[in-house]
């Protein structure tokens, strides 16, 4: 195992736009990259809807007489860079709090009064901005211009606040004439309707067909309609995308400074939130009811041990202090054993839910007087709610509750 690490941190980072997680519709060759030569974390579960409190879990859980954190800092200095904005100041608190040598807050991401569009260049997005001065802070390093590090941690929100990413970083085919939707809503009806009766009227509106890529910089967050077009959740799907490829452009740039200096340098890229595209009913960031693509996160570890290995076990956030350690091996022994019992019930801290529970084979909600099970982990989206046919099931996961 590497002896320093950078690790990455996103809110809003969705398993179901990368690659390494299966996505049909998104490529992420650099983080890829990543999970061929490293550690993928199947089933790695945010325990709350607040960022600095998946975080502290992590940098505080204790290893023998030390935290995490301390274990780190007795290597050589341990950093911590953000974006600027209101999350920022709650984290530089927890940063001081858990003792990292320094915080360093980046003024990444501009402060919009009216709605923007997205950028031209890779460079001139918030999540760049913020990644610049870490390319800086290792080159500099290896130069024996400051002090070593033993870990860079780069924590960003920018997915959830701003989708700035050029657009051509994902490339739409355009349609051929005969493929395009009919401009002629009625024509449309005919086609894509078995029966003549259930064809818009001349009088109704229309949909409107979205575009494939959605030019605001602004997030969306809104519940879909029922009539909404069908194609709009696609849109906002490849118009996110965008985003994840922006991220995968500058994992690519990361792990070419690491190449530069590979003595000992390990990469990991975690979620500590997901973000709804469509499968509640929602699009946005924590938006909607309480779904487990939104707290279902990415963790993909390059320890440069050349394994390639998934990891399909249950785990909860701070559980990836397991995989991200300094100067530790990761030797058969440890590849073999089971699962951390704790982590096969892990329970999630939401205001949106009165109780969040996911264990090895279900996702359970519990919202007001509703209870919402769905199976694991099949049912990666939660689609089917089974809560009617398995009582027996949902009065255990309301039992551990008291």
């Amino acid at each position: 195992m590497p002896k320093r690490w950078i690790v990455l941190s996103l809110d809003a980072l969705a398993t179901t736009a990368i690659g390494a997680y299966g996505s049909p519709w998104n490529t992420t060759p650099a983080i890829d990259r990543l999970a061929t030569e490293g550690v993928v974390l199947d089933r790695v579960i945010a325990t709350d809807d607040d960022s600095a409190i998946v975080l502290a879990s992590l940098w505080g859980r204790k290893q023998g007489d030390k935290s995490w954190l301390d274990t780190w800092k007795s290597f050589g200095r341990a950093e911590l860079f953000l974006n600027a904005g209101p999350q920022a100041t709650e984290l530089a608190k927890l940063a001081d709090k858990v003792a990292f040598d320094q915080c360093t807050i980046v003024e990444a991401i501009p402060d919009l009064i009216e709605p923007s569009i997205a950028g031209e260049e890779i460079e001139t997005t918030a999540m760049a901005k913020l990644l610049l001065p870490v390319l800086e802070r290792i080159e500099l390093s290896a130069t024996g211009d400051a002090a070593d590090f033993s870990l860079l941690w780069i924590h960003s929100d920018t997915l959830a606040r701003l989708w700035d990413a050029p657009r051509w970083l994902f490339p739409i085919e355009e349609q051929d004439d005969d493929e395009q939707e009919p401009e002629d809503y009625v024509e449309w009806s005919m086609k894509d309707f078995e029966s003549a009766s259930t064809t818009l009227l001349p009088t109704d509106a229309p949909q409107t067909k979205p575009p494939s890529l959605f030019e605001t910089s602004t997030v969306p967050f809104f519940a879909v309609s029922p009539d909404a077009h069908p194609d709009l959740i696609t849109s906002w799907m490849q118009t996110y995308g965008c985003q994840i490829k922006l991220l995968d452009a500058l994992v690519a740039m990361i792990t070419d400074a690491i190449d530069a200096h590979p003595d000992d340098i390990g990469l990991a890229v975690l979620g500590t939130s997901g973000i709804s595209l469509g499968q509640n009913g929602w699009i946005g960031h924590r938006a909607g009811s309480i779904r487990s693509p939104q707290i279902h996160v990415p963790a993909i570890v390059l320890n440069h041990e050349g394994i390639g290995n998934r990891m399909p076990g249950l785990r909860a956030f701070a559980g990836i202090s397991d995989f991200i350690r300094p100067g530790s091996h990761m030797s058969p022994e440890v590849w073999a054993r089971d699962d951390d019992p704790n982590d096969r019930i892990i329970e999630t801290h939401s205001l949106r839910a009165t109780r969040v529970v996911t264990t090895d084979q279900w996702f359970f909600v519990r919202e007001g007087d509703d209870s919402r099970l769905f199976l694991k982990p099949d049912d990666r989206d939660d689609m089917n709610d089974v809560a009617d046919r398995c009582r027996d099931v949902v009065e255990t996961l309301e039992g551990n509750a008291r």
